[in-house]
């Protein structure tokens, strides 16, 4: 079996992810974690796992403006 590295990503603006500082993980489980955590307490939106070969693994929640419902 095949050992991956996950990785948190962040689209900060124009499209381009790119990964967030200290927001490597060994299982898909602590990344997952690790950006509820982000999202929670920081509030901070639009990320990605992807593992070491770029494969998107999750994404998390989007922006508050596309939360509200016009």
């Amino acid at each position: 079996m095949q050992n991956n590295t996950f990785t948190i990503q962040a689209n900060y603006s124009g499209g381009n992810w790119e990964p967030i500082d200290n927001a490597e993980y060994a299982t898909f489980a602590e990344a997952e974690a690790g950006m509820e955590d982000l999202e929670q307490n920081l509030e901070w939106r639009n990320m990605r796992i992807v593992d070491e070969t770029g494969d998107v693994w999750a994404y998390g929640q989007e922006s508050e403006e596309e939360d509200e419902v016009a």
